[in-house]
């Protein structure tokens, strides 16, 4: 599986989630931490991750949305994630970067 990260959110912080996504799929959490986003966010973050490479302007229109639209929401699961990986894990609690 590969993820497509565009230039302007390849920061480590969010290297670092995509990271953490892919050894979440790994063990099989990945679908318990998106069933608590919105079906949207969901969706999208699916989307993105299911190794066919999409833009997120592709996205966008699937979705009836501006390629940016899908981008924020992208971004915003991807804090969301982040958030409930810290409240729930004493292995990312020391992390600085979050």
């Amino acid at each position: 599986m590969s993820f497509a990260i565009p230039k302007r959110l390849r920061r480590p912080e969010v290297l670092v989630c995509y990271q953490i996504l892919m050894g979440l799929y790994r063990r099989n959490m990945l679908d318990e931490m998106l069933s608590e986003l919105p079906e949207r966010y969901e969706r999208i973050i699916r989307m993105r991750t299911d190794g066919k490479d999409l833009s997120c302007r592709e996205i966008g229109k699937h979705f009836g949305l501006s390629g940016q639209r899908v981008s924020a929401i992208e971004k915003e699961a991807l804090y969301k994630i982040r958030r409930k990986i810290i409240k729930n894990s004493e292995q990312f609690r020391d992390l600085q970067i979050f």
